[in-house]
């Protein structure tokens, strides 16, 4: 083999095994907060590797000042080359097996009750209720709605809109007990009952139901009394 193709396929090397460290220092990087004593395991590899590939630079550049390889130096070559691959597999292992992803959590049951306002409270047109709840925010297909019921009138149940729940599991909403008390003030003193469900479908503002929509989960009843 002549010394240009040697010294061209060395200099291939050692470009490929420095891309390969690169690789390997991003992807060690996201792990040093968390994992101390694999961090220094990997911190001696790589930066075994970087001393192996000096070495072989700086046999490199011997060689560009000479017309010939030595059999000994070659064999040196070739031993670096072989430490640098074991190395960069045990890593490649050693980083497959840290990012091996958790088991999933179990899933939460559903649960719902609503906490505010009180059973038995005094309520306006237009009053703020809220809650909390389980198992709703880690399942996207589930939809919180709560649910009024005019007694005085023998129903039906109002759906109202659509909650969204925080992360940690409480909501709040906007829900109207009865009717504009500026145009209908005959309402004062009527008693609704109010319910929280949790389903799968798509209800709709304002949508009627005869008796309660059918539901994964549901809170406890409240009745209320509007001022």
């Amino acid at each position: 083999m002549e010394k240009r193709d040697l010294i061209a396929i060395l200099a291939l090397i050692v470009g490929i095994v420095g891309v390969f460290i690169f690789s390997f220092n991003s992807r060690f990087q996201g792990l040093q907060d968390s994992i101390d004593s694999f961090r220094m395991g990997l911190t001696d590899q790589i930066d075994a590797l970087k001393s192996d590939l000096e070495r072989i630079e700086e046999i490199l550049a011997v060689l560009e000042q000479r017309m010939d390889i030595s059999t000994k130096e070659f064999s040196d070559i070739n031993e670096i080359l072989d430490s640098a691959v074991d190395r960069l597999t045990d890593i490649e292992q050693a980083l497959n097996q840290s990012q091996t992803p958790p088991p999933p959590p179990p899933p939460q049951p559903v649960s719902l009750v609503i906490s505010n306002p009180p059973i038995g409270d005094e309520v306006d047109w237009i009053t703020s209720v809220a809650g909390n709840s389980t198992g709703i925010v880690t399942n996207k297909t589930l939809n919180l709605f709560l649910l009024v019921y005019p007694v005085e009138s023998g129903g039906p149940w109002f759906v109202q809109n659509r909650l969204t729940v925080n992360p940690d599991g409480s909501w709040s909403g906007l829900v109207y007990f009865g009717r504009n008390p500026d145009i209908h003030p005959e309402d004062s003193g009527d008693q609704f009952l109010l319910l929280a469900i949790v389903t799968t479908a798509d209800l709709q503002p304002g949508e009627t139901f005869a008796a309660i929509p059918e539901s994964i989960c549901q809170s406890s009843i409240s009745g209320l009394v509007r001022k």
